[in-house]
């Protein structure tokens, strides 16, 4: 099949959850089709790694468009206010782009397509010029991750102000699921959450977030007295990351013993609520590496404190094919076929995540079962392999 790809972010480096998610299904539909890529890069520096993608897909066209907030305060309030007078969100209009536009109308007289693959909601904001039959590859339910926030906001102004978004971003989610030919969900809690959007079961697809991965933690063993090395993996610029970090260090680390516990943030944009974290000796805020490898080879468990969100934390499917036991929240395992003390641990509120840490401390065997039974969970659920299989049936459909 011919098949052209619109994704928000191009997908490389994999630094983060959605990046590593594209990434691998572009591998995967570009087994047996030929697939053209339409995407944005945040910056000129981006440009480096369009070849890292050109060696999977056969064509990748850009448009720079400042899209993370961190790049430029004074483009985010444009992008707010614009979006504050129109029907759209501004989680969706800041994706829309004359130039993305114009290169979306160009590919489509320049070649014929048998499918438009749209990986993530906001590209569907080009829906009225598509000209072949749509797939939209949900990563989030996106209006439902808005609805979690801003209940979860405390501050009036903003709450009001994110209840607007989310009234916005739901009816602009549920026109969206309507237009599409087909949607794939990443579980089949995120399929419920959108049937009940559109009433309809039968057009969705469930397809689980999957991976390649060549490296495995060698031990998650712990020399004697040594501290047991904590490791949150995460996009500070995603609320839910930030949100989840700051809780778990206020609510949970601070109240464990100092002299058994380490803790390890590693992620890029982390705010200045977190930074100042760095103060204490045993939290380190590391922010953007190149390579998680190496903290995951050095620490101990992997902690998901999640409590906004939806779809599937490529963290901890990512975790367990690298063989570091994960401790998550009910709300970061969401979707991921788990099972608890099997080969995760769950906590849903600060007791139950020190009760679990001080209990790995006693006796770290535990990590060791959990290790081998996520690492199997991983083969048969999470694989590259089984991504190929699966989105090939998809597709055909």
């Amino acid at each position: 099949m011919r098949i052209l790809f619109l994704t928000t972010l191009l997908p490389f480096p994999l630094d983060n959850g959605g990046k590593i998610k594209t990434y691998y299904l572009l591998k995967a539909l570009s087994n047996k089709n030929m697939v053209d890529v339409l995407t944005f890069i945040n910056n000129k520096k981006d440009n480096n790694y369009i070849k890292q993608i050109e060696q999977i897909c056969n064509q990748v066209e850009v448009v720079e468009k400042i899209l993370i907030a961190k790049s430029s305060k004074k483009q985010l309030i444009k992008d707010y206010l614009k979006s504050f007078f129109s029907r759209n969100p501004y989680v969706i209009n800041k994706f829309y782009s004359k130039n993305m536009a114009y290169k979306l109308i160009e590919y489509q007289k320049k070649n014929s397509y048998d499918l438009i693959y749209v990986d993530h909601l906001p590209m569907m904001v080009y829906h009225k010029l598509f000209r072949s039959p749509v797939i939209l590859d949900e990563h989030n339910v996106e209006s439902l991750i808005m609805k979690r926030r801003y209940e979860a906001e405390k501050n009036t102004i903003k709450k009001y102000i994110e209840f607007l978004e989310y009234k916005k971003l739901v009816n602009f989610e549920k026109k969206s699921l309507i237009e599409a030919n087909h949607i794939i969900s990443l579980s089949e809690q995120d399929k419920q959450e959108l049937s009940k959007l559109i009433n309809n079961k039968k057009k969705i697809d469930v397809l689980p977030i999957c991976i390649e991965n060549n490296y495995v933690k060698k031990s998650v063993e712990r020399k004697q007295c040594e501290k047991l090395r904590l490791l949150f993996v995460g996009t500070m610029s995603w609320y839910p990351n930030s949100q989840g970090i700051e809780w778990f260090i206020k609510e949970v680390f601070t109240k464990l013993d100092e002299n058994k516990f380490e803790l390890f943030v590693v992620g890029g944009n982390p705010p200045t609520t977190i930074k100042r974290w760095n103060r204490n000796d045993n939290i380190h805020i590391v922010g953007y590496v190149e390579d998680v490898n190496d903290y995951i080879e050095s620490c101990h468990v992997n902690i998901v404190p999640i409590f906004i969100g939806s779809g599937l934390r490529v963290k901890i499917i990512e975790a367990f094919s690298k063989g570091i036991p994960v401790l998550s929240t009910s709300i970061g395992a969401e979707g991921i076929k788990t099972k608890n003390g099997v080969n995760i641990l769950i906590a849903d509120n600060s007791k139950e995540f020190i009760d679990h840490l001080n209990k790995i401390y006693d006796d770290d065997s535990i990590l060791n079962n959990i290790k081998s039974k996520a690492l199997a969970t991983f083969e048969k659920h999470y694989s590259l392999n089984y991504l190929t299989k699966r989105i090939d049936n998809i597709i055909l459909l």
